[in-house]
């Protein structure tokens, strides 16, 4: 570090987020102009309370950012960044953040999206289409492809671990022995 400058603060954020799906679309939020990615398209979710288990962050997050009661499933993976310079706010600081990502449902016949946390990060909510995420059409953070990298990197996976048990799945049948 540059003996000029001051010495950073050290802040670090826990935040967990819900990898949602239906059909060939992804649940996502349009982050707000108050936020260092203004327009861009994340995952629902947030920061982590103080004692709160990750699971409950995700809930309480989806569904103040999309209305939706949301069911969480299994973790999918995890994404570490950090960062050291200066924040949007102009302070020096050693930023570290840990996102844990996690597959969730909600019910068959569920209302479209809507944002229940009005002056929060988040200004939309909507199913997108995949093909707009992994093509680059829809603009979002760097958490949604990743998010989608996980989900993909588990089910190989879980493929891989029934074919090796013999267990045929359903996708798989054609390719199991007779």
């Amino acid at each position: 570090m540059d003996p000029d400058r001051s010495t950073p603060v050290r802040r670090q954020r826990l935040a967990a987020y819900t990898l949602l799906m239906r059909t060939d679309e992804l649940l996502l939020t349009q982050l707000a102009a108050s936020t260092t990615a203004a327009g861009r398209w994340t995952l629902p979710g947030g920061g982590v309370d103080h004692g709160e288990d990750p699971r409950d962050t995700v809930v309480r997050e989806a569904y103040e950012e999309t209305g939706l009661h949301v069911r969480v499933g299994a973790l999918l993976g995890s994404m570490s960044v950090h960062f050291e310079g200066a924040s949007p706010s102009g302070v020096c600081e050693d930023f570290h953040a840990v996102r844990l990502v996690f597959a969730g449902s909600v019910p068959a016949g569920a209302p479209q999206p809507r944002v229940i946390e009005r002056g929060g990060t988040t200004v939309a909510a909507r199913w997108q289409p995949i093909d707009d995420v992994t093509s680059g059409a829809l603009e979002s953070v760097d958490l949604v492809p990743a998010g989608l990298q996980m989900l993909s990197s588990l089910t190989d996976r879980w493929r891989e671990t029934a074919r090796s048990y013999g267990i045929a799945l359903p996708r798989d049948h054609d390719e199991m022995p007779t």
